[in-house]
């Protein structure tokens, strides 16, 4: 094979790879986007940032991608193997939101590495209407987490965050 050949393959493989990298990068944002608009949609930007910190936490400590964390095989309610709902189509406003979080270093994370998180009253209130995959209050849940050496991070507006 002649040089240019060598060339050009290596053109086309840089690419493939600088394509690659980008469309995992859009994946990102729009799994976490989903997440947002499906779990946090009409709250406070700060809750919803801390949602979206909370979700590119547990992704990390997990080392898988944000899409593979939420929308694995596909997108959609939380459970059933998924910690968070992506069920929601995206907002622009959440898209805007997920590539800032993205793109912020960690240093930023309002939650403090918090990889969990839910809002008391809403938590409880499933619990009564025996909805699925709602097992715990949020004092049991609390119990729980804190016997699994989890510790809460903080909170944020309706929401607390643990880790």
């Amino acid at each position: 094979m002649n040089r240019a050949a060598w060339i050009g393959f290596g053109i086309a493989g840089a690419a493939l790879l600088l394509g690659r990298n980008r469309d995992d990068a859009l994946d990102e944002s729009e799994a976490l986007a989903r997440v947002i608009t499906s779990e946090a949609n009409g709250y406070t930007e700060a809750e919803r940032t801390a949602i979206a910190w909370t979700v590119r936490n547990r992704a990390r400590k997990r080392g898988v991608t944000i899409a593979r964390l939420v929308c694995s095989p596909n997108c959609g309610p939380c459970c059933n193997g998924r910690p968070f709902s992506s069920a929601r189509e995206a907002t622009a406003t959440n898209r805007e939101l997920a590539r800032r979080v993205l793109a912020a270093p960690l240093s930023a994370d309002p939650t403090y590495g918090a990889t969990a998180f839910f809002e008391p009253r809403v938590q409880d209130k499933l619990v009564a209407e025996k909805r699925a995959g709602y097992r715990f209050t949020s004092d049991q849940l609390r119990e729980r987490w804190r016997h699994e050496g989890q510790q809460q991070r903080g909170a944020v507006g309706a929401f607390e965050f643990w880790a």
